[in-house]
């Protein structure tokens, strides 16, 4: 499955129309709650020298 990135979530909800907000937020609460962090967002959330330093251990 492709690896989806919170830009393009973003992008797709500009385009829900304003009606549908709550029940879209409401979802991704409910799925926020549900799944703990992956670690690939967890990743994602460090620094670019943070990444680098953990691709330079696994590299290891």
């Amino acid at each position: 499955m492709k690896t989806i990135t919170y830009a393009e979530v973003q992008q797709l909800v500009t385009k829900i129309p304003e009606t549908e907000l709550p029940l879209a937020y409401c979802l991704l609460a409910e799925l926020a709650v549900e799944e703990p962090q992956s670690p690939q967002a967890a990743f994602m959330r460090l620094s670019v020298d943070e990444r680098r330093q953990v691709l330079a251990q696994q590299a290891e």
